[in-house]
């Protein structure tokens, strides 16, 4: 039950953010201004049989296939760790990415680049 309700939180918090606690700080990611953004591949974020979301956007050495790895094993030790509570999702919003964390646990950075190809902004 707990990986569903985790799953159920997260989503609305992405797709949400003004339901979330959401914090402004200044950008500290200014160096994902210079690096080269690759939208050629895409890659499934799952947990278990489940795919979650599919991540788009991938950066020179780190292809959106291998980033989509590493958001589905940072969620799934989330899910798993029962020390970690469902009301430690935070959202924070940055000058070009918004990041998600859990339990102080960075989980994923959601870029502005990704909101436009999917045709939405990230607010």
């Amino acid at each position: 039950m707990r990986p569903a309700v985790f799953l159920l939180l997260l989503s609305a918090l992405c797709s949400s953010p003004s339901a979330a606690d959401v914090t402004a700080r200044p950008d500290t990611t200014t160096l994902v201004e210079v690096v080269v953004i690759d939208t050629s591949a895409r890659g499934p974020v799952v947990l278990g049989k489940d795919t979650l979301f599919v991540v788009a956007v991938g950066m020179r050495g780190f292809p959106a296939e291998r980033r989509a790895a590493t958001i589905s094993e940072r969620i799934r030790e989330v899910v798993d760790d029962q020390s970690v509570s469902l009301d430690s999702i935070a959202i924070i919003e940055g000058e070009i990415a918004t990041e998600v964390s859990a339990g102080g646990r960075h989980l994923v950075s959601v870029y502005d680049v990704e909101g436009a190809l999917a045709g939405r902004t990230r607010a």
